[in-house]
């Protein structure tokens, strides 16, 4: 059975078949329709209560003597807590017990305390998304910090947190020591990020320590964008490398394009679209960097026996390379080049599951000291393009 947080039946509930929630989270649910939150947030809180209400799951309704069971670990009596002893409780009654949360905190007072087996609903099969999030009031995240194990991270991995006390949203970026606070581009015309995911990229992205980058995310989540610029960035107001090599797969219509005409430039120029138009000149800064020598476009069959140097690799819909292609573009990087991934492996022409190479390679490099990766959860193209990736999101 599974045991389902707040969190969790809010991103998982199109099957409550074999789901058992607590009665504290019918509570916050109602209480989040009609809070002070965004309205994405608002929108989950009513689709699952319309679930709960549909389908009805099992709800443990909590009885208050279990309070005495969080005091007797020196926890706070908040909602989260309440919900992990309602799941130790109900735990007892089966074999096959799995509880399930987004809440990173939640997450490691149930392993911890309660030696609970817990998951996530979005992610099963676990993809490394280069942060953990805690929500919560300012005692929340301060038992987070109390608790913290450095075990439990990874170097380059962000900490998100969201105070619900001050309605305020703060990242930090782990370096294997401690949190340090990200490092964005100042100034006029410099990129911002719209949540704090994004932000965590573009740290990421603008860290000349870091040469391996992977920017992950679905439709509309701005990952392309954010790699174009500030690989424009770098070459252009920090000077730290000299040209963007645009690298893409064109695995949906031939791998070696050689039966169209035309030059090799004719063969791919609409597969790099996307890179131009993430620039804000669009076609002629596109054509500008050409000319100037700043930009080229390669596509994977062309690179073997090359070498790149100072220069900034862009890899764009990387959810279509294989393994080999992952691999290829790897080792054509030179002296002072980094290389930018963006991709969201949903949406890959030929495996659009957990073991795509995309997915597999963050999972490999994950803890490298010149590695990050940063997972886009939100469409923030517009109000039509979120609606769409809602409906049919997978």
């Amino acid at each position: 059975m599974k045991f389902y947080d707040t969190c969790s039946i809010m991103e998982d509930n199109a099957d409550l078949s074999d789901v058992i929630i607590s009665s504290i989270t019918i509570q916050e649910l109602e209480n989040i329709k009609t809070g002070n939150r965004d309205k994405e947030t608002k929108s989950k809180a009513r689709s699952a209560v319309r679930a709960i209400k549909a389908q009805k799951p099992l709800v443990i309704i909590y009885n208050p003597q279990w309070d005495a069971i969080i005091e007797h670990y020196n926890l706070e009596l908040s909602n989260d807590n309440r919900i992990i002893v309602s799941a130790s409780i109900t735990s007892e009654k089966y074999d096959d017990f799995c509880f399930y949360t987004e809440d990173y905190l939640v997450w490691l007072i149930a392993t911890s305390i309660y030696k609970l087996n817990v998951y996530s609903a979005k992610e099963t099969a676990e993809i490394y998304k280069g942060y953990k999030r805690v929500i919560g009031d300012t005692n929340h995240i301060n038992r987070f910090f109390e608790m913290f194990n450095a075990r439990d991270w990874y170097v380059n991995e962000y900490l998100i947190t969201y105070n619900t006390d001050t309605d305020e949203w703060k990242e930090a970026r782990w370096n294997g020591e401690q949190f340090v606070p990200l490092i964005l581009p100042k100034g006029k015309g410099c990129i911002k990020g719209k949540n704090s995911e994004q932000r965590c990229a573009i740290d990421a992205l603008n860290n000349e320590d870091i040469d391996i980058v992977a920017i992950l995310g679905g439709v509309g989540s701005g990952k392309t964008y954010l790699c174009t610029q500030m690989a424009l960035y770098n070459i252009d107001r920090k000077g730290t490398n000299s040209k963007i090599i645009g690298v893409r797969s064109p695995e949906s219509e031939s791998k070696e394009v050689g039966y169209l005409k035309g030059t090799l430039e004719d063969k791919t120029e609409l597969f790099f679209k996307p890179l131009e138009d993430s620039l804000d000149g669009g076609d002629q800064e596109f054509e500008r960097l050409k000319r100037e020598g700043r930009l080229q476009m390669e596509i994977p069959y062309y690179l073997k026996g090359r070498t790149f140097t100072d220069s900034i690799m862009v890899c764009d819909e990387a959810e279509d390379f294989s393994e080999w292609e992952i691999k290829l573009i790897g080792t054509r990087a030179g002296d002072r080049t980094k290389i930018f991934w963006c991709g969201d492996y949903k949406q890959a022409v030929m495996n659009k599951s957990t073991s795509n190479p995309l997915a597999i390679m963050c999972s490999k490099l994950r803890g490298q000291d010149s590695f990050a990766c940063v997972c886009l959860e939100k469409d923030v193209r517009s109000d039509v393009s979120r609606l769409y990736s809602e409906v049919y999101d997978d």
